[in-house]
């Protein structure tokens, strides 16, 4: 099952927010909040879906 960045980061204790930077620092993720993309180094770890939200500031979710 492939969990968000906010089921991963309560696994670990952190919240959605912190989670998604770890990820970018290690290179799993790139781009800035609310528009992050799996990098190469994530691919073989997560998909990427884009659901619409209602929000301009939000481009979709990524789940690990």
């Amino acid at each position: 099952m492939r969990k968000s960045a906010r089921y991963l980061g309560r696994d670990v204790g952190l919240n959605a927010e912190e989670m998604n930077v770890w990820l970018k620092e290690e290179g799993y993720l790139e781009g800035e909040p609310g528009d992050y993309r799996v990098t190469e180094k994530g691919h073989p770890y997560a998909t990427q879906r884009h659901r619409e939200t209602g929000s301009p500031n939000h481009a979709g979710y990524v789940a690990m």
